[in-house]
């Protein structure tokens, strides 16, 4: 949401001109669609980001690429093209000036909000299905499809650490109180401090997470495959 301007902007799988995915905004009071960008070459499953900053709209496609549009006006204002399917949403770092996304060709791509120049690549093994977190606007932390959750700094360019789990991680990381909440197909969510990876808790769950937990009021909240929610006790972790 962009409550500078007015707006919402929403990923679009199908309902637009040529049936193959895109952006739109809506305005937030009267719902009225206000433009839509249907030029991109695949089906849209990722969600906008939106820089307050650049006032643009980041958005990726199936068809490999990202997309930066104007948020006034929906016209295209970069096109960044990755070797896999864009999934998953993009986050900034504080000053926006660059964005960081993942792609299912296994790497994270950081890239200058404004213009779409490629800064960094970090890669893992396989795809990424997730949105990445920033920890003191410098460690950048993912999990990947291929089991392992990883943490770069973005200052040096290194790997910082790398935990691996036994299941696929879908999940996006959640940076609460100097920890990260990430869950895995293995039915774990694990709570890990974001300087050294070191596991400070473990939550077991019957079945898959594969969605961000949410932490509120001392309660972690942790949505389940089998569209359970279960509610654990922050303290006890």
């Amino acid at each position: 949401a962009a409550s500078d301007i007015g707006a919402i902007f929403i990923g679009l799988e199908f309902g637009l001109v040529r049936k193959k995915g895109g952006v739109a905004a809506v305005d937030v009071k009267t719902g009225k669609l206000i433009w839509s960008y249907y030029d991109m070459g695949g089906l849209t499953h990722a969600s906008p980001a939106y820089s307050q900053k650049e006032k643009i709209v980041i958005c990726g496609s199936n068809d490999k690429k990202i997309y930066a549009l104007n948020a006034k006006s929906g016209t295209l204002k970069w096109c960044f093209e990755t070797e896999g399917e864009v999934k998953y949403g993009a986050i900034f770092n504080k000053d926006q000036s660059l964005c960081f996304i993942g792609s299912m060709d296994g790497a994270i791509y950081v890239l200058k909000t404004k213009s779409g120049e490629l800064v960094a690549k970090y890669q893992t093994l396989f795809g990424i299905y997730s949105d990445p977190v920033l920890h003191e606007d410098r460690y950048l932390i993912v999990g990947s499809l291929d089991k392992n959750i990883y943490c770069w700094d973005t200052k040096y360019g290194n790997l910082v650490w790398k935990v691996q789990t036994n299941g696929r991680i879908f999940a996006s990381p959640l940076l609460h109180k100097n920890r990260i909440y990430i869950g895995s197909n293995d039915g774990f969510v694990r709570v890990l401090d974001p300087a050294s990876g070191a596991i400070l808790g473990v939550i077991k769950t019957p079945e898959r997470v594969v969605n961000k937990v949410i932490v509120d009021a001392g309660h972690v909240y942790v949505p389940t495959h089998t569209c359970e929610l279960l509610c654990f006790k922050e303290e006890n972790l």
